[in-house]
């Protein structure tokens, strides 16, 4: 070979040797070359930054496309360069703000087994089965007293209105139609013909007495009755009528003869009312013991018509 073609040949790869030396690395792989001349594992900067193992991965392999957006991929890139003791300035720059990639020609990867951060898939299929679980909540506790009802008979009867919450629940719900029956009680709702369960059944007596009952004088009955208010109770003060007086705790159930219910309720104790009654009427009490009757102002006699301390009567 020639010396001009030996010169020749020198020049050209010294003026190769530069254009090699100024190509700089991608921006995740100089990121990830400082950390590992640290000796730091990804998982250690994850701490220090208070980020996910994988969101440092998707940096170090420019995998934006892995992380929440371009706003949040700067002030990782920028929290990283600090803690690397880098300019986080040139880092950052190398980013395109138009395309969100790196000026450089890099090939973008997706990081393994990455998963998106915010995934509200779940979140979504659980707010939508929320309006179908909660009536299917409600029909599995009407379903488990219908069964109670069954198995026990009789003693599983409860007062008018017991249930009402529960089917009041289920209306809103649209899970039940909102029908009424004659005496403004809800159509398939346990009412008792009698009182025989209060008496046969002690834990339901408990529970009646010591659960929570509005004041009689407060309390009315929400009925719709089809004659006139000629069954409104009102204080036992002018002897006529239909005149309750309780000296114990006792359901009281008043049907007209048309057996529609005029007053269904427990009475406490103390309390005293009176009912302006036309007609005959039948008259259940549950505790027949512990109460004093009286019609249009004379002593109506209960041992009759009582049977294991409840008097069932038809009054004239």
């Amino acid at each position: 070979m020639s010396e001009a073609a030996m010169n020749e040949t020198m020049l050209s790869e010294q003026h190769m040797e530069p254009e090699t030396s100024q190509r700089v690395p991608a921006l995740g792989a100089q990121l990830a070359a400082e950390r590992e001349t640290r000796g730091w594992s990804i998982e250690q900067v994850a701490t220090q930054l208070n980020l996910a193992p994988r969101q440092i991965q998707a940096l170090e392999l420019d995998d934006y496309a892995a992380l929440p957006g371009m706003a949040s991929v700067r002030g990782f890139i920028r929290a990283y360069a600090k803690l690397l003791k880098l300019d986080p300035t040139p880092l950052i720059a190398m980013i395109s703000p138009k395309s969100g990639t790196p000026s450089e020609s890099i090939v973008l990867r997706r990081a393994l087994s990455s998963a998106p951060f915010f995934d509200n898939r779940s979140l979504s299929s659980h707010r939508r089965g929320l309006p179908i679980k909660l009536p299917l909540a409600a029909l599995a506790a009407l379903g488990l007293v219908v069964v109670l009802a069954v198995l026990f008979g009789e003693q599983t009867r409860w007062p008018s209105g017991a249930l009402q919450p529960l089917v009041t629940v289920l209306k809103e719900w649209g899970v039940l139609p909102v029908v009424e029956a004659a005496g403004g009680s809800i159509a398939g709702a346990a009412t008792p013909d009698d009182a025989s369960a209060i008496a046969n059944n002690p834990i339901a007596m408990a529970q009646m007495q010591v659960g929570p009952v509005v004041p009689a004088v407060a309390s009315v009955p929400e009925t719709a009755p089809a004659t006139p208010a000629s069954g409104t109770p009102s204080p036992a003060s002018d002897g006529l009528g239909l005149v309750l007086k309780l000296r114990e705790d006792s359901w009281v159930e008043i049907r007209r003869a048309n057996n529609s219910v005029l007053m269904s309720r427990l009475m406490k104790a103390g309390s005293s009312e009176s009912f302006d009654v036309e007609g005959p009427i039948s008259l259940t009490l549950g505790n027949a013991a512990g109460v004093d009757a009286s019609l249009r102002g004379a002593p109506v006699d209960l041992k009759p018509g009582t049977k294991n301390n409840i008097a069932r009567l038809n009054l004239k």
